[in-house]
């Protein structure tokens, strides 16, 4: 519902300013008026992008003499490259205390450093299972769902051992091999509430 919504305020806005019967020209000047509003490269093809398939559609079934749009291009995606953090600031981070009433502080800061030392997304490192952690061989292997396939990374030595810290005295004892490495606070939670342990470091 909230895409055709979106695709009914795109439409709209666009025969707004068509004078008369919509037209290329009609279409260029809707372009440079979004322009001269100051959208984006990224914003100008999405609302482009609906137009076109509109007037494509108007076309095969007869709405339109022909697909005035066909020929007018997207605008080049706008890609923006994050700025990467230093060393001294990645350190910095890693040792920044805790806020106040943290509950996983030492979860938190070995999901962080794990992040850091592979490179990976957020999805691949909530995949991880306590059986892809070996420390006899330094090593973690994650699921990357985007590439399909699994990747093993080399733990650094602070890496191996957060997490080791992490799994004996964080991570809640009954779970077997086959879960997750990282549980959500809930759980940690009630598995602390039953051994009447405190939170956090």
């Amino acid at each position: 519902e909230g895409s055709l919504n979106n695709y009914r305020s795109i439409l709209t806005d666009f025969a707004r300013t068509c004078k008369k019967d919509a037209d290329k020209m009609a279409l260029v000047n809707y372009i440079a008026e979004k322009r001269a509003e100051g959208n984006s490269n990224n914003t100008i093809r999405t609302k482009l992008a609906v137009i076109k398939g509109f007037i494509a559609w108007g076309h095969v079934n007869g709405f339109y003499e022909s697909d005035f749009a066909q020929n007018i291009k997207l605008p080049n995606a706008e890609y923006h490259i994050a700025e990467r953090m230093n060393k001294d600031e990645v350190t910095a981070m890693l040792h920044e205390p805790a806020p106040k009433g943290t509950h996983n502080a030492l979860r938190n800061r070995a999901i962080l450093e794990l992040a850091i030392v592979t490179a990976s997304r957020a999805s691949a490192i909530c995949n991880i299972k306590l059986s892809d952690v070996d420390f006899e061989r330094r090593t973690i292997t994650l699921k990357h769902t985007k590439r399909n396939k699994d990747i093993e990374h080399a733990m650094t030595d602070s890496l191996a051992d957060i997490l080791e810290e992490y799994i004996n005295t964080e991570r809640p004892e009954e779970l077997s091999d086959n879960d997750y490495l990282f549980v959500g606070e809930r759980k940690d939670r009630n598995d602390r509430d039953r051994k009447g342990g405190k939170f956090g470091k």
